[in-house]
């Protein structure tokens, strides 16, 4: 048996709307405000295409989101590139001389083993800005290919210098 989503929306003022998502694995709570659309008796009306669009788009991904789920694989490459997992926080150790300390989102589930680090949360953006926020802090290396990258990413490598 499978369950079905809610979408649960609350009209604060005159232009902020509350929309909530629940699913099974969880729900995502947002606040809509913007020119663009105005909420009315159970109703949105949007003022041009794009922003319908931009709406239905974030709309789906929500609805995804709490029904199965998001999951980001990344690959820590490089020697002795490691990651610890405490608590909500996860402390890196990928080749500075000090860890760095990054505090995971309450919506996100962060495990992995060694140079493997999985991430699952609900809401696609949250989890792209939190993955892009991750590799940022050691970018590939265009020549030896060394860094923090997703699975499955392809690098393309740079030639080095040619011995005369």
């Amino acid at each position: 048996m499978m369950k079905t989503n809610k979408i649960l929306i609350n009209q604060s003022t005159s232009n902020i709307v509350s929309l909530k998502v629940v699913g099974s694995f969880g729900s995502i709570e947002k606040q809509l405000s913007g020119s663009d659309f105005f909420y009315k008796e159970n109703s949105f009306f949007f003022f041009s295409k794009s922003s319908y669009k931009s709406f239905l788009a974030h709309l789906t991904n929500w609805l995804n989101g709490v029904t199965y789920g998001y999951f980001v694989e990344l690959s820590f490459i490089g020697l002795g590139y490691r990651f610890i997992l405490l608590n909500n926080f996860v402390l890196l150790k990928i080749g500075y001389g000090h860890y760095i300390r990054l505090k995971v989102p309450n919506s996100m589930h962060i495990f992995g083993y060694k140079k493997r680090l999985i991430i699952f949360g609900l809401d696609l953006q949250e989890l792209n800005l939190f993955v892009q926020e991750l590799k940022q802090f050691r970018k590939i290396d265009r020549y030896k290919g060394k860094g923090i990258r997703l699975v499955g990413e392809v690098v393309s490598l740079k030639v080095g210098k040619q011995k005369a």
